[in-house]
């Protein structure tokens, strides 16, 4: 399946960041799913001075590229960035699977998933998503 990674960028330490998505993108391909993180985008966005607006148009026309996006998050700080991206997906109709860590909180997503995976740790999250089908 060609999953797209959806997660909190704004606040976020970049490099931590990276190596998160890495982990993730790595594991699902382990399962041998074909996988997509912005985040690969981010250098080419600030070197061409993208706009906010425009990262965002072309954070979409990839999500339409996927059959399914995985949605990460880690913590209750709120982002309206994956609300976005979350709602851009439902919109078109994509699987919406939710990693999210225990303890943490995010009604809404939970209610529109079509799988939640719960998880303690980063390598924890790992070694569920390498068996995702």
């Amino acid at each position: 399946m060609k999953i797209f990674l959806i997660y909190r960028f704004t606040g976020e330490e970049i490099v931590k960041l990276e190596k998160i998505c890495n982990k993730i993108i790595a594991s699902l391909e382990k399962a041998k799913h074909i996988c997509f993180c912005s985040l690969s985008k981010e250098k080419y966005y600030k070197k061409n001075k993208f706009t906010r607006k425009q990262s965002y148009l072309d954070t979409m026309k990839e999500i339409d590229n996927y059959e399914a996006v995985l949605v990460f998050i880690k913590s209750n700080k709120k982002n309206e960035e994956i609300l976005v991206e979350v709602g851009y997906a439902v919109a078109k109709g994509k699987k919406i699977f939710l990693a999210i860590k225990n303890g943490v909180r995010s009604e809404l997503i939970e209610q529109i998933s079509d799988k939640i995976i719960k998880f303690d740790t980063v390598e924890d999250l790992c070694k569920k998503l390498s068996k995702l089908n």
